[in-house]
């Protein structure tokens, strides 16, 4: 629209009364204000009804005026609404783009055309006003979570902040967050807000769950696809049985699921309203969805934290519990220490000629030294007299009591026993009470509260009894002092057979002290293991992730004080996950360790490498100040795998790419942004064609934000069915005239409207690593229109990325979808490049042969450009080549070129192959061409690539026939 519209001045021959309206018209920012003003002076200038509608969607809607105007609304999808409208007693005023209007006032009666011209245009400001207000809210609302998924770190804090985002978008006053846990099977529900639902989840209770209950939440996680549905739609599902009852009903719902960047469901997210009449619409839920992708990229970062901090807790825990051990190890052998020492006195005791009494005494000191033993005596029993005796006696309140022969006390209980015995007055007076001690013995007033005797053995006979006992009531015996006296006693009574046993004594006290110190030597070793198991990569033996980011945050810590420079290199295995999946893990381990072993075999002595993960490596590289120098040794390492690596006795080549970033303080703030810069640059590499080096700059940063940016576009792009369309161009038989073949050229639609080109689109699919995606979109584009077509429609090239065609099941993949449409396997052919067969030969030709038994042909697109045109046509089968547009360009001008393309027309008629030259733009061309012998022919010659959904077969064949016939009209007429 012009900026000064004509009616706001003074024109000849315009009525005062209809410039009057056409000033109050300009003067209106709303619906509701132009249509009052309209109806307010509707006698001046209309005699009858208005109603005016809006182009939304690819359908029309009434959004001003009287209601039976609806009777129109069919009228406007006509070729020709202006005939249709006219012929239902109307008039319409188109706004917009005379190809593709956006508004239309349509009047019934005598009306004054320069004012309805006037309010149409007004009417068609408003709609674009209101649009534009439309997306500044939506841009801001993505820009606002796009801060928040980056900013925020608390999730309790960051989901309201996403609610109060939403409602700025469209109604959502009731709003839930529902994370899906796969492996456990459950549900939780981090934020649910209802304004009728008295019944709230806990937002910490993990919920039993699966995909398919019968409820909206699982239908969105079990589909991975959102839902907007009406409450007529959720009480007849209730009624049908197909979703459960519980709740109250909404008006309407949207859901939507949330993915993690790998594309798997992790939940989902939902409105719902309450409002009666209320519904949302399409566009309420393309604003929804657009919402969910950046809240479950950001839930994912939540979910990764709290499975990260469990694992830190977990294996933290498992230190403490090593910890704990390797202390009650410690305390256990400081327990033996001592029992070794004790073991080490009785035993020298044992072999030095004292006296027996000196020996008692020392036998006691020693024994006071582990167990408290205040009061001890040894009994002596000989079993020829019966007589027990007290060689040693100390205690606090008896005297030494004089030999007896043997009665009913404890001691001789012990010595029936032949085991220690433990007692307190409770359990000595049950011991009475059973008749196995003289109950005198407990009628004393000194008698003991704790009572502890030990059998000593010579051989196997009980030749005495040592005692400790308690009159004190603070001090308590238990297990530990039993078997610490019956330790003792054992070597007590030894002892006393010294000169049978001192040899015995010293082998076995050699023998545990060689256990003991085995003991100790392994608990060292296992803290030295544990020590370098924390530090280094279980594989490949070099440093591991923790390892390095203590050297890197070292490093930077050095560089703020010192400014000693150092850089950074991070590298990843390129198609390492292919020769995984080819070669099995234990040849991809095989894999990691001969990559290490080449890439410390660069490296200077000081460097540290370490494994960060599966094929990723980094590399710190200190006193580095130069990127020349990071560089230099990149590219060493890039030369170290010009060598093949032996797998299952297979030569292969592998390649890294590597990125390089410099400490510069502007640049960085922490070490892990190193860490981050460095993998971005990595990336570039990759994005790049792999098997090269990126130095990382502040423009590379600005260059990730955009491939991210075009990632997310183009992700979008998938999910959508018309962003990314097909276009056909003819593959023609000029000797026939006719339509034999289309290529199918895929255009992505732009924000503007404007259609980016294949070459483009495939870059854009290649940086992003989408490609794959793509092959499988436009598979399913054509096999879906396919199946609308009659069965004699010409059939389909499709072009397929050497990336896809090495997919081990790609070949069963695009059969069974074909299937699943019902598509013959004539109507459609794949044509492969010459590149996508070198980076695995052997399973590009199993897809090819695969793919042609069942009876899809495989065409060689661009013969003639890659690396060994000839060998393929000698190791592989194909159906027909298709020769290079750049030979078209040069063909009539350059006597080489015309050679190349007739030896290529000539070596495929000789094998038996289609030929198919593609890039004819001039009637000299395809005269050569036809002189040479090829016959199918493709180009702007016949057409241009046509929008699949603008063709009209017939109307083209017949433009083909034509301009064939005005050709080469003589064959056509010997064809007939």
């Amino acid at each position: 629209m012009s900026s000064k519209p004509a009616w706001t001045e003074t024109l000849p021959g315009v009525p005062e009364e209809a410039a009057s309206i056409c000033r109050s018209l300009l003067q209106q920012r709303t619906l509701a204000g132009i249509a009052a003003c309209l109806e307010a002076d509707k006698t001046v200038w209309l005699q009858g009804d208005w109603a005016w509608f809006v182009h939304r969607d690819d359908v029309w809607q009434q959004i001003a005026g009287v209601d039976d105007f609806r009777v129109f609304v069919d009228a406007l999808h006509y070729k020709y609404p202006h005939k249709a409208i006219k012929e239902l007693g109307g008039q319409a005023f188109f706004t917009g783009d005379p190809l593709h209007a956006d508004g239309c006032l349509i009047v019934r009666g005598q009306v004054d055309h320069f004012v309805a011209m006037c309010a149409a245009e007004v009417f068609g400001r408003s709609i674009l006003s209101r649009h534009a207000d439309h997306l500044q809210k939506i841009t801001e609302a993505v820009i606002r979570l796009a801060d928040l998924a980056a900013s925020e770190t608390q999730l309790d804090v960051f989901l309201p902040q996403v609610h109060e985002v939403i409602g700025t978008l469209i109604d959502a006053e009731n709003f839930f967050v529902a994370l899906y846990d796969p492996v456990r099977q459950t549900l939780r529900y981090p934020y649910f807000v209802d304004t009728l639902d008295e019944d709230l989840p806990d937002p910490n209770e993990d919920l039993p769950f699966t995909p398919d209950e019968i409820t909206l939440t699982g239908w969105v996680i079990r589909n991975a696809e959102p839902l907007l549905i009406d409450r007529e739609g959720i009480l007849y599902r209730q009624r049908t049985g197909s979703l459960g009852g519980e709740g109250p009903v909404a008006e309407s719902w949207i859901g939507a699921p949330l993915r993690a960047a790998s594309g798997e469901v992790i939940g989902m997210i939902a409105v719902q309203t309450y409002r009666p009449g209320y519904r949302y619409d399409a566009d309420d839920q393309r604003l929804f969805l657009l919402t969910a992708q950046h809240v479950g990229l950001a839930l994912e970062r939540f979910l990764r934290k709290a499975w990260l901090e469990t694992e830190v807790s977990r294996r933290t825990e498992e230190l403490q519990q090593l910890n704990t051990l390797l202390v009650s190890e410690v305390q256990e052998r400081e327990r033996g220490e001592a029992l070794q020492h004790a073991l080490f006195q009785i035993a020298e005791l044992s072999s030095r000629q004292i006296d027996m009494a000196d020996f008692y005494g020392q036998i006691h000191a020693i024994i006071s030294t582990l167990v408290y033993a205040k009061n001890c005596f040894i009994a002596l029993h000989d079993e020829d007299t019966d007589i027990v005796s007290f060689p040693y006696f100390v205690d606090s309140l008896e005297d030494t009591p004089a030999p007896r022969k043997a009665q009913r006390g404890l001691t001789e209980y012990v010595i029936r026993q032949r085991r220690p015995v433990l007692v307190n007055r409770k359990s000595a007076s049950d011991l009475a009470v059973a008749g196995e001690i003289d109950a005198r013995f407990l009628n004393r007033d000194d008698n003991f509260t704790w009572w502890l005797g030990a059998p000593l053995f010579e051989s196997d006979n009980v030749c005495g009894v040592i005692v400790i006992q308690i009159y004190e009531g603070e001090v308590e015996f238990g297990d530990t002092e039993v078997a610490l006296m019956t330790f003792v006693s054992h070597h007590i009574g030894t002892a006393l057979a010294r000169k049978r046993g001192t040899d015995r004594l010293h082998s076995a006290y050699l023998e545990l002290e060689k256990r003991v110190a085995e003991r100790t030597q392994d608990l060292d070793s296992a803290n030295s293991r544990l020590q370098y198991e924390n530090r280094h990569d279980a594989l490949t033996g070099i440093a591991n992730r923790n390892y390095f980011m203590h050297e890197l945050d070292a490093a930077w810590r050095g560089y703020g004080v010192s400014e000693e420079p150092f850089a950074v290199i991070f590298a990843d295995m390129d198609r390492f996950k292919h020769i995984n999946d080819t070669f099995g893990h234990i040849e991809g381990d095989a894999l990691l360790i001969e990559a290490t072993r080449r890439i410390e075999s660069c490296l200077r002595e000081n460097d540290l490498l370490a494994r960060l993960g599966g094929d990723e490596f980094a590399i710190l590289l200190p006193g580095v100040g130069d990127a020349a120098a990071a560089q230099v040794i990149s590219q060493r390492i890039l030369d170290a795998f010009d060598h093949p690596i032996v797998l299952a006795r297979q030569s292969i080549f592998a390649s890294c790419s590597l990125g390089i970033v410099m400490a510069e303080p502007q640049l960085h703030q922490t070490p892990q942004d190193l860490l981050r810069d460095a993998d971005a640059a990595m990336y570039m590499a990759k994005a790049r064609g792999r098997d090269g080096y990126v130095l990382f700059t502040g423009d590379l940063r600005e260059q990730a934000g955009d491939l991210l940016e075009q990632e997310t576009r183009f992700r979008n792009a998938l999910k959508e069915q018309d962003a990314i369309v097909p276009f056909l161009q003819p593959i023609v038989d000029c000797k026939k005239g006719e339509v034999v073949a289309f290529e199918a050229l895929m255009r992505w639609r732009g924000r503007d409207g404007s259609w980016t080109l294949p070459a483009q689109l495939l870059a854009v699919a290649e940086n992003t690593r989408l490609i794959t995606r793509l092959d499988y979109y436009m598979l399913d584009w054509l096999c879906r229109w396919l199946a609308t077509m009659p069965e004699t429609w010409p059939p389909i090239h499709l072009n397929w990325s050497g990336l896809s065609l090495v997919q081990p099941n790609c070949a069963q993949t695009i059969l069974d979808r074909m299937r699943s449409f019902g598509i013959r396997p004539e109507r459609l052919q794949i044509e492969v490049t010459e590149g996508a067969l070198v980076a695995d030969p052997v399973q590009a030709n199993h897809t090819m042969q695969a793919l042609q038994t069942a009876g899809v042909k495989v065409v060689l697109d661009d013969f003639g450009t890659g690396y060994a045109s000839l060998s393929y046509l000698h190791h592989y089968q194909f159906d027909a080549i298709k020769i290079d547009k750049s030979f078209m360009l040069s063909l009539d001008s350059d006597p080489k070129s015309a050679a190349i393309v007739r030896c290529v027309i000539q070596l495929a008629q000789a094998m038996n192959l289609e030929v198919v030259a593609e890039g004819v733009e001039t009637i000299t061309t395809a005269d050569q061409l036809r002189a040479m012998g090829a016959t199918k022919l493709q180009g702007f010659l016949f057409a241009r690539p046509i929008p699949i959904g603008d063709i009209d077969l017939g109307k083209l064949a017949l433009d083909i026939r034509g301009t064939c016939a005005q050709t080469w009209a003589l064959d056509l007429v010997e064809v007939r």
